[in-house]
């Protein structure tokens, strides 16, 4: 499936004529809308799920939970979130927090992001809370300046391209729900190709918005991404990926010119890019005195990291940082191998997974029984 040049302009066109329509939404409109995604998005639940399992080769239940929150139940939890803000907006108000600001020892100002209030956060979280840490020019006198900006200046209309990812299902749709109402933009979306199957799914989720002209989905692979990033009324681009790709957007081809362009500060892409790249994530274990029953529900809880959509996740734990001086330290991490080797093998569905695997293992590879389609989990 492939968008050809004259489908991709027509796209862009129909995004450019009613860009102004959307900037000019009111809180109002735009919570209706988020109320009509919610029945849509509900709607294509079954087969957002059974068609993720299909193509992961995951047909158990286990893998199947899996899917479900991994694809609508996050989703479903970014458009109850939204959907409050907005409503708090149409009455006047600033987007509520679910708890108090604070300020931490360096007087930095933290706002508290979860639990959230009225949904299932302190079940699924339990135990948990996160705060985003502010810069050093957010106070608390002016943090309520950073809160919708977008409601408190004249709307700038846009068209952002997003480059979708191609490994945890909703992440293509929260990132154009997420321009759509957080920053006011129009949105084409271009389906990675890994998942292109999401793309008819997508179509009937955002049914409300594509109706509207809002929202346009385009297929294929680096050759239409490149189309859709040059064209001239495409305004940003927000890419969820690997830095490779990001180099090549924002840089340009390997090789000298690249390397001219990134010591001059002189990118190839003049317009804003916003990312989510990959990453060797840490869990971080502090040393102390643990029950045996503590510390094989915390080894249980990184082995289930490092599984998670088959370990294709940019926050999927890749390093296990310890003191080599704790006493429980191999004990610990020979509780992870147990839970890893556990764990049931999946399908390494993304393109390269087995070549990356050989080359980053080495004589584990060489030992292990790995083939084409599955990959043994490795501490």
């Amino acid at each position: 499936m492939k968008t050809d040049q004259d489908a991709l302009n027509r796209m862009i066109g129909e995004l450019a004529r009613n860009s102004q329509a959307f900037a000019a939404t009111t809180a109002a409109d735009r919570r209706d809308m988020v109320v009509e995604l919610l029945k849509t998005v509900a709607a294509v639940t079954d087969d957002w799920v059974a068609s993720g399992c299909r193509a992961k080769g995951a047909p158990s239940p286990i893998v199947a939970a899996e899917e479900i929150i991994n694809g609508p139940a996050v989703t479903f939890r970014f458009l109850q979130l939204t959907r409050a803000a907005l409503d708090d907006l149409a009455h006047g108000q600033k987007p509520r927090l679910p708890a108090a600001v604070i300020t931490d020892e360096q007087g930095r100002v933290k706002v508290p992001i979860l639990p959230a209030k009225g949904l299932f956060d302190p079940l699924n979280f339990l135990g948990f809370r996160a705060y985003a840490r502010m810069l050093p020019e957010v106070t608390t006198e002016n943090l309520m300046g950073y809160r919708a900006p977008q409601f408190a200046v004249e709307p700038q209309p846009g068209i952002t391209l997003v480059l979708g990812a191609g490994n945890v299902s909703s992440i293509p749709l929260i990132d154009v729900l997420s321009k759509l109402f957080h920053e006011g933009q129009v949105v084409l979306l271009k389906v990675n190709p890994v998942n292109e199957y999401l793309g008819p799914i997508f179509e009937r989720a955002l049914a409300p918005l594509m109706a509207r002209g809002f929202v346009r989905i385009a297929y294929g692979g680096g050759d239409v991404g490149a189309s859709a990033i040059n064209h001239p009324d495409i305004s940003s681009v927000h890419i969820t990926g690997s830095a490779e790709s990001h180099d090549m957007i924002v840089w340009g081809p390997p090789g000298e010119e690249r390397e001219r362009r990134k010591r001059e500060n002189s990118p190839l892409l003049r317009k804003p890019i916003t990312s989510e790249l990959g990453n060797v994530s840490p869990w971080i274990v502090v040393p102390g005195k643990y029950s045996a029953r503590q510390l094989a529900f915390q080894a249980e809880n990184i082995a289930a990291s490092i599984t998670n959509n088959v370990s294709f996740n940019c926050v999927a734990t890749k390093l296990i940082v310890t003191n080599r001086d704790w006493p429980d330290r191999d004990r610990f991490l020979d509780l992870v191998d147990h839970f890893l080797r556990d764990t049931p093998r999946r399908k390494a569905y993304y393109p390269g997974a087995v070549e990356r695997y050989r080359r980053f293992a080495g004589d584990r590879a060489a030992t292990s029984e790995c083939d084409e389609e599955t990959l043994p989990w490795t501490l």
